[in-house]
This record gives C-alpha cells, sequence and structure tokens, in this order.
C-alpha cells in the first residue's frame, strides 16, 4: 500500500516540475503529499470498518481513486502553473494552497475516523 501511495506521489511531483518558482514547486508538492494521504487515510478508513466514501463519484478501487485525485491534481497543478505564467501568481497560490489544505483536512479526517 505504502509503495502505491509513493508512486501517487511522485506523478504528481513529476507535474509539479514545471512550476516556474520554488514557491510554487512547494505549494504543488504539498498537493501531492495531501492527494496521496488522502487516499491512504480513505483505504484505512474504509478497511476499519467504522468509515465509509463519501464521494459518490469516486470509485471503490484504490488504483481508480488514485486515477482521478492524480488527474484533479494534475488539472490544479497545470491551472495554477498556466496562471502563474500569466502573471496571476498570488491568485494561483491562493487557489493551489486552499485545494492543498482543503484535501490535508479530509485525509486527518480519515485518519481520525480510522482510529
Amino acid at each position: 500500500m505504502i509503495r502505491r501511495v509513493a508512486v501517487l506521489g511522485l506523478v504528481l511531483l513529476f507535474a509539479s516540475s514545471c512550476a516556474p518558482t520554488m514557491t510554487s514547486k512547494a505549494i504543488q508538492g504539498g498537493l501531492a503529499a495531501a492527494e496521496a494521504a488522502d487516499v491512504h487515510s480513505t483505504k484505512r478508513a474504509l478497511a476499519s470498518g467504522k468509515g465509509r466514501e463519501g464521494n459518490p463519484l469516486l470509485p471503490e478501487s484504490w488504483i481508480g481513486q488514485g486515477l482521478i485525485k492524480a488527474a484533479a491534481s494534475a488539472g490544479v497543478i497545470w491551472l495554477g502553473t498556466t496562471m502563474e505564467i500569466h502573471g496571476h501568481r498570488t491568485l494561483a497560490r491562493v487557489a493551489q494552497t486552499t485545494f492543498a489544505a482543503v484535501t490535508a483536512i479530509v485525509a486527518a479526517r480519515n485518519y481520525n475516523i480510522a482510529r
């Protein structure tokens, strides 16, 4: 399981390598880590029997969830990079940080449920 989460993280980090500044790379790396933690925590919550997948659009399989999460994150990373290149650096960073923070909060809640 950990290896799969690591692969998801590496894919998202590769996608973030096109960021124009180190700050953007750090934000996008945090986004990748939050997404990986969300997938892992969801699986732990489901395995504990106490949790359920709240998003009806996500499939039950780990691979399906990982692919959808990776695609969503890659879209946010692409959008942020495009906005930053076109001079909207602050807006890009706020949007990406917000997305990462919300995902991290969901992952923390999942880990709490899995206890």
